[in-house]
């Protein structure tokens, strides 16, 4: 999970780029900005070459976007007043752990209830 955007600021933006270590994305979209905001999404494969604009999603408060975000360069126009986003993701790097290892331990700790505090399985 990660949290980006503006809190305490009147205005931000963010740049153009893909989200090369996630294999999945939610973000959920909060604040409430006077102009601006939209999450713009583009055919290039890089900032300094974007290609055309290929969707665009006007913010409102509460929207909920779910993608691949890594395959689609992506970034968010300049806002007027605060905005921020609450990003869930899958990385690439924890489905590789599952994939070279397996589920043997998390499958343990599953069927032990999930318990608290220090595990130690022979």
């Amino acid at each position: 999970m990660s949290v980006f955007g503006t809190i305490n600021k009147e205005d931000g933006q963010m740049p153009l780029h893909f989200d090369e270590r996630d294999l999945i994305s939610c973000v959920f979209h909060l604040g409430k900005v006077k102009s601006g905001g939209s999450t713009s999404y583009y055919s290039g494969d890089s900032a300094e070459s974007p290609g055309s604009r290929i969707h665009q999603v006007p913010f409102k408060h509460g929207t909920l976007q779910i993608g691949f975000f890594n395959k689609v360069l992506h970034g968010v126009d300049e806002w007027d007043s605060q905005r921020c986003g609450i990003q869930l993701n899958i990385k690439k790097d924890l489905l590789a752990h599952f994939v070279k290892y397996g589920t043997t331990h998390y499958d343990k700790y599953r069927l032990s209830g999930y318990p608290q505090g220090p595990i130690v399985y022979f």
